[in-house]
């Protein structure tokens, strides 16, 4: 079992992945960040109140291709 976190490049953002995160918060991870790449916004469980328990996900055009994933 590795002692050091895992870094893993996902768009222009570095996320820092501890090994001793449960599978459920793995895969909302990945969820996250596959949604992102077909999404235009993307609101995860957890980014704001109104999206604690759900995800939103839509394809509204943006000025400049801009994506919103949280």
């Amino acid at each position: 079992m590795l002692d050091e976190p895992i870094s893993a490049l996902v768009g222009n953002d570095l996320a820092v992945i501890s090994h001793l995160c449960d599978r459920a918060a793995a895969f909302q991870r990945a969820l996250n960040a596959a949604a992102c790449l077909y999404f235009t916004t993307v609101l995860s469980p957890g980014s704001d109140d109104a999206h604690r328990n759900h995800m939103h996900l839509d394809v509204m055009k943006r000025t400049g291709g801009y994506r919103y994933c949280r």
